[in-house]
């Protein structure tokens, strides 16, 4: 007889254990498909953000020389696509004359991790400028605000 409730236990304490298991495999793969269901979702983001910085230009400007007032600006395009129309006015109240204004900007095209230069002298006390560079790409008219280092 007591071996007969050992065996009756034993096996309760094995259906048990396999009732166990079976719970703990179906959670667990709950789990795992609401995490395949994150990074899915993640990716989807990451390559539309990709997708969209494909289609920016992002244009910026660098002075490297100052000469006597006469200073030389490199304009930029570090972005992934095609800019057009690239353009500049200062924001600040300094006086900048642009050699060659009317043939070189706007710039048409500036491809991407290409660069063009840019002659200018400034009048004025002030040791910074602040720019504002427009241009054309993909996404539409983009702009952007930049201080220069005139001094």
């Amino acid at each position: 007889m007591a071996s007969l409730i050992i065996s009756i236990v034993s096996c309760v304490i094995a259906l048990g254990s396999v009732v166990f298991a079976i719970y703990k495999f179906a959670s667990y793969d709950k789990k795992i498909a609401s995490l395949d269901t994150t990074i899915k979702e993640y990716q989807v983001k990451t390559l539309k953000k990709e997708d969209e910085l494909s289609k920016r230009a992002k244009i910026g400007a660098t002075p490297y020389s100052n000469k006597n007032g006469l200073i030389k600006v490199k304009f930029y395009n570090s972005g992934k696509a095609i800019a057009h129309n690239i353009n500049f006015e200062t924001i600040d109240d300094i006086k900048l004359q642009v050699f060659d204004l009317d043939t070189l900007l706007p710039f048409p095209i500036l491809n991407p991790q290409e660069s063009f230069e840019v002659q200018m002298r400034y009048w004025g006390q002030e040791a910074v400028c602040r720019i504002k560079i427009t241009w054309e790409d993909e996404c539409g008219k983009q702009e952007y605000v930049q201080a220069l280092q005139l001094i």
